[in-house]
């Protein structure tokens, strides 16, 4: 669904109080595809995200250098909720899990995967009380959904579900939104063409994980491999071709994201 698009009045079922703003998303992981094909979340009351936290932290003294110390900060990590209508959450997450519900598809359980793999590309579009008017969109990339309980699923009481992400959250304004290429290397192309040209959200100085102008980031995920995992140097863009100094292995995985015109 376009950011611009109606989503049509709430399903009769549904208290849809959130009803301006449009949740979707895309799967880290999704078979290769340009662009991937995004996900509604239907149903979405709420979605936040709070300051990050740290893995390590600790205050350094250089020699020589008196009283002045400086403070290493690694492993971000950024944490909040995505919240639903309890009489609605099961559908919801088996939505999110893309499975059906019934006698022989039954598990969405556990949702937390094991050494913190990311699962969802979140893509949080606002709009004006038109539910039309595009006002600007907020991005997590790399979400990891986390532990969830359940209690007595009273249909208009919330259901929070968790997220973590070690990427930077960012905000896109109005008439960008989101695009998720992903190529698939076989061992001898260099060039691959996106399906949109890429807008430029900030550059390369002033943001300090801004591998390029116009890029948010690109991952390779081998064939081997569980996850992606990000590229800082080797590619470089031009219009819509996406450009790798040395041919990306065959199986490989090339996950690019970033920003487009409306």
């Amino acid at each position: 669904m376009a950011v611009t698009a109606q989503m049509g009045a709430p399903e009769a079922e549904k208290l849809v109080q959130g009803k301006f703003t449009l949740g979707r998303f895309y799967r880290c992981e999704a078979e290769a595809a340009a662009p991937v094909a995004s996900t509604n979340i239907t149903g979405l009351q709420a979605w936040e995200f709070g300051e990050p936290d740290v893995d390590f932290s600790a205050k350094i003294f250089q020699q020589g250098g008196g009283d002045e110390h400086t403070v290493i900060e690694r492993g971000f990590r950024w944490s909040g909720t995505l919240s639903f209508l309890k009489g609605d959450s099961w559908d919801r997450l088996a939505e999110m899990r893309g499975v059906t519900l019934g006698k022989t598809n039954n598990a969405i359980l556990p949702l937390y995967k094991e050494n913190d793999y990311p699962q969802f590309i979140f893509e949080g579009i606002v709009r004006q009380s038109d539910n039309n008017t595009h006002l600007g969109s907020v991005v997590i990339p790399d979400m990891i959904l986390g532990h969830i309980s359940w209690d007595h699923p009273l249909d208009d009481s919330l259901f929070v579900l968790p997220w973590a992400s070690k990427r930077f959250p960012f905000l896109m304004t109005d008439g960008a939104e989101l695009v998720y290429d992903v190529f698939t290397g076989d061992g001898s192309t260099t060039s691959f063409t996106l399906s949109s040209t890429p807008l430029t959200l900030s550059t390369a100085t002033n943001w300090r994980l801004m591998d390029y102008d116009t890029l948010y980031y690109v991952k390779e995920k081998a064939s081997t491999a569980s996850t992606g995992t990000l590229q800082r140097t080797g590619y470089s863009v031009d219009g819509v071709t996406l450009t790798k100094t040395s041919a990306p292995e065959a199986g490989t995985l090339v996950q690019v994201l970033y920003a487009k015109a409306t």
